[in-house]
């Protein structure tokens, strides 16, 4: 599983709508769906009920989501600090 599958799978929550997501994402649709197909195998469980009017969360999906977003937004926040304090090094370096 990979921080991308995360994101992907996240979006599409959030969204409602492959579509969606994929143009929130900058993301070709076939591109999204083949991520989040890959993700389902990956971990045994269908995330996203699919039908013409968007994609439904599943009950197992709800749960994955939820685990997710306590994932990311905690590593995200990392990496800003991460970041924020190499520039910082950069920057007392060029003055």
């Amino acid at each position: 599983m990979t921080r991308q599958q995360l994101i992907c799978a996240l979006e599409v929550g959030r969204a409602g709508s492959i579509n969606r997501a994929a143009q929130n994402l900058f993301m070709a649709q076939p591109n999204l769906s083949s991520t989040i197909r890959e993700l389902e195998a990956e971990i045994g469980i269908t995330l996203f009920k699919r039908s013409s009017q968007g994609v439904e969360v599943t009950h197992a999906g709800e749960q994955f989501l939820r685990q997710a977003a306590d994932i990311r937004f905690p590593v995200e926040a990392n990496l800003r600090a991460v970041c924020k304090a190499r520039s910082r090094r950069l920057s007392r370096r060029l003055f």
